[in-house]
């Protein structure tokens, strides 16, 4: 979820989850140097942007996970939970770049939600194309929708 504000230069782009994540390291760093010992949280993920919705016989999600590749990636099914992670690493830093300013996200992500529908994991297809990834789900059986006819 990304907010444009207005600021003195003009729009910015202003992301909250970014902003609490940039919180967190503060926090961390600060309680780390005042009692001498390691990061209280060193282990953090992004979760990435979901859409979920449903077709007669399918659960679809959409998830964006730009600059990541399959696999990077690790997606399961465990009863109607969709659990998916990854890492999206950064390039090597290369000598000589004086970046006035560094915003893509860089890092683990992850993100579980619960499924509106009981799916078929095995027949699940997962297609990643220009950092979008779509999860076609089937529905089991005993979840498809039927229409029942009043005598």
């Amino acid at each position: 979820m990304a907010i444009v504000r207005r600021h003195r230069e003009g729009l910015e782009r202003f992301d909250p989850w970014r902003e609490l994540d940039e919180t967190w390291r503060r926090v961390e760093r600060l309680f780390s140097e005042f009692l001498g010992g390691p990061p209280l949280y060193s282990e953090r993920a992004y979760g990435p942007a979901l859409d979920v919705y449903e077709t007669e016989d399918s659960v679809v999600v959409e998830a964006e996970v730009p600059g990541m590749e399959a696999k990077d990636i690790e997606i399961e099914i465990a009863d109607r939970r969709l659990r998916i992670a990854g890492e999206a690493r950064r390039e090597e830093e290369k000598e000589g770049k004086g970046y006035l300013r560094r915003e893509r996200y860089f890092g683990k992500i992850y993100r579980e939600v619960e499924l509106p529908a009981d799916v078929d994991p095995e027949k699940a297809r997962a297609e990643l194309k220009n950092g979008a990834l779509t999860l076609s789900l089937p529905k089991v059986e005993t979840a498809r929708v039927r229409k029942i006819k009043i005598s």
